[in-house]
């Protein structure tokens, strides 16, 4: 399972974090500049991602 890092390591990564695990947030955007940059292939609709915390941890 690939993962998501929402935000920079901090306390909006926390707030992130929070609005996914109470249904709040259920989407995101990214650069696709960045995508070419990191050599990562796109989401597609449907795939599940591991999402991390501040500690690298999975938290959802």
């Amino acid at each position: 399972m690939r993962a998501l890092e929402l935000g920079t390591k901090s306390e909006t990564r926390e707030r992130l974090n929070a609005l996914v695990l109470a249904g709040a947030k259920t989407a995101t955007t990214g650069l696709l500049a960045e995508y070419v940059e990191e050599t990562e292939g796109l989401e597609f609709k449907g795939e599940r991602l591991a999402i991390l915390g501040n500690d690298g941890d999975c938290v959802a």
